[in-house]
């Protein structure tokens, strides 16, 4: 049954383009997320200290800090929660992967957490949550060069698209029907191939696409622009 806590609906929205600029704009919850599998026997209980914590690089919310310790904004309010809990694991307790392992880890290993996922229907039933977090905006990422325009989804089906395999963007370019979709482990490797022209648009959350952008060495300018979806049919449904 949903939790009505949460306001799990996600909207997704081609927006408005601006003259050499492509945006899709897609508002979602981010949540913690967690399987907690509990096999309590006699008089032994799980603990916050027993999860084993699992995370991505998706700055702001989580990352791999200059000295190799996660941080971030989940990572500071989960580290906050495991304390008040009485728990005694850190930061260096938490495990950094790539998406797509940590996300098929936790559907199957008991007692496992990954964080932060977008709350999303379908994944809904399958774990138990803890949040929200965050609320971010998945956007079509676009070199200002190529000169895309979109009035509606069906100006993207063709073109080609980097995601993170798993991740919700990837999910959306399928439900947007975009045919060419080229799945990568590393964001790295999504900002390299725009950059080469290997792919058309990057669909990733639009604060971590621009922080991540930042961070790396960008030869061209990569944008995307936010405006008015009055009038454009929705992407997903509530």
């Amino acid at each position: 049954m949903k939790n009505r806590a949460f306001d799990c609906g996600a909207t997704a929205r081609i927006a408005g383009i601006k003259k050499e600029e492509c945006a899709m704009k897609l508002s979602v919850k981010v949540l913690l997320a967690a399987t907690l599998c509990l096999f309590a026997t006699g008089a032994w209980a799980l603990t916050v200290d027993d999860i084993t914590y699992m995370t991505e690089d998706y700055p702001p919310l989580n990352m791999t800090g200059e000295d190799g310790t996660p941080t971030g904004l989940a990572v500071d309010v989960l580290v906050e929660i495991i304390h008040r809990m009485g728990g005694t694991k850190t930061a260096k307790d938490i495990q950094v992967l790539p998406w797509a392992r940590s996300y098929n880890e936790v559907q199957k290993t008991p007692n496992t957490c990954l964080f932060s996922m977008t709350v999303t229907e379908e994944r809904l039933p399958m774990f138990k949550w803890v949040g929200p977090v965050h609320v971010l905006s998945f956007d079509a990422v676009a070199l200002k060069s190529k000169g895309l325009k979109a009035a509606s989804a069906a100006d993207l089906v063709d073109l080609r698209a980097g995601v993170i395999r798993d991740d919700q963007g990837d999910n959306l370019a399928k439900e947007a029907g975009i045919k060419n979709i080229d799945r990568v482990p590393s964001n790295d490797q999504n900002i390299k191939k725009l950059n080469e022209g290997r792919i058309d648009i990057w669909i990733y959350s639009i604060s971590s696409a621009l922080t991540l952008v930042i961070s790396n060495v960008s030869p061209s300018p990569v944008s995307s622009q936010k405006a008015s979806t009055k009038g454009i049919p929705s992407l997903r449904n509530r």
